[in-house]
């Protein structure tokens, strides 16, 4: 059958009628790892992968077996209208190596292949993720499961963070886990993030927020981010470990403004008590600490193996070298997820699209 779709694409078809046989020889002569299945006017019905015709194989059914019986009905596909890196988004969401593109009559006009994107990516960059905290303040519910782990929508805080993660371009991405460290690996073992390498690196005893990257210190040899497993954030993590690369920082800080009304009067006074001021329930402005990083490969030599340090530790030991440390401010949304009232807060935002 002639197929109506753009040469770059047709060999890669076979029409609804087809049999498994034709989709196993298509696999085997295009090296896509996918099949197109077609209309006559080249409108995407399903697609066709290695692993559904496995599937069909163990649901007894053989290569004569029509492509309907085991195609994809509803694959995932893009729009012509879609940016590179929106379609690699996409793909990395979605967990898929391959994405049909077809324009408003549902007509197939390309195929994005993962492996060729990643050429045109981010450069390789690694992320720490600090996952060991016990949660004390969430209990009960952190009795039987981690708290990186709990629900915020319909998935755990530590998944959100790796999809977000892998979404920036991370190659890499380490899990410093510690309290029900199993669990963690276990729920992450039947997830998959192509073009990221996960990593679980267990702490025996618990390091404080920056001990645990005297375990990975080996592995980061380029700036990375580090940050802690119960923060919900819609800020640029790339953009972030840009601006930290452009400004040879040893250290960059991610903050937040945070405006606190003073519920009294407040006076200012000077000598002798006269009073010089006054201001009626005023509005204070304060810059804090988010619990996200970049660090430059250097700032690990400040933190000694096997001892508890904290990350405002390690931002005064570079202060006191003559270290630059810089602020990232961050205006998007951001949640720590410390207490009860945060959690709950946080499930609401998401139900509510604030997150």
């Amino acid at each position: 059958m002639d197929f109506n779709v753009p040469a770059l694409v047709r060999d890669l078809c076979v029409n609804p009628e087809a049999k498994v046989y034709d989709a196993l020889r298509v696999l085997e002569n295009t090296h896509r790892e996918i099949v197109l299945v077609v209309d006559r006017d080249g409108k995407l019905q399903g697609t066709v992968t290695d692993g559904d015709i496995r599937r069909g194989m163990l649901r007894g059914l053989g290569p004569e077996t029509g492509v309907a019986a085991i195609m994809h009905e509803t694959p995932t596909v893009g729009g012509p209208e879609m940016s590179a890196r929106g379609m690699m988004q996409l793909m990395k969401r979605q967990r898929i190596l391959q994405l049909p593109v077809v324009d408003g009559n549902g007509r197939v006009v390309e195929l994005m292949l993962f492996s060729e994107m990643m050429q045109d990516d981010l450069p390789a960059s690694k992320a720490v993720v600090m996952a060991g905290g016990k949660g004390s303040r969430l209990r009960p519910l952190t009795r039987d499961i981690p708290k990186p782990l709990l629900p915020v929508g319909d998935k755990p805080i530590l998944e959100t963070i790796v999809e977000q993660l892998v979404d920036c371009g991370m190659s890499d991405v380490n899990l410093v886990t510690h309290y029900k460290a199993d669990m963690i690996e276990e729920h992450f073992s039947r997830l998959s993030y192509p073009g990221c390498n996960l990593h679980f690196v267990y702490e025996p005893e618990p390091m404080g927020t920056a001990g645990g990257l005297a375990l990975v210190r080996d592995d980061l040899g380029d700036p990375f981010l580090v940050m802690n497993a119960d923060i919900i954030s819609r800020m640029s993590f790339k953009d972030m470990l840009q601006q930290h690369i452009d400004t040879g920082a040893s250290m960059s800080v991610a903050s937040k403004v945070q405006d606190l009304e003073i519920p009294y009067g407040v006076i200012e006074t000077g000598e002798g008590g006269r009073i010089e001021g006054f201001a009626e329930k005023p509005i204070m402005h304060f810059t804090f600490n988010i619990g996200v990083y970049a660090l430059s490969p250097s700032a690990l030599e400040l933190i000694p193996e096997n001892e508890v340090t904290d990350m405002s530790g390690l931002i005064q030991d570079l202060l006191d070298r003559g270290e630059a440390v810089v602020e990232y401010a961050v205006k998007d949304y951001w949640i720590d997820i410390g207490r009860m009232a945060d959690y709950e807060r946080a499930c609401e935002d998401i139900l509510t699209n604030r997150l």
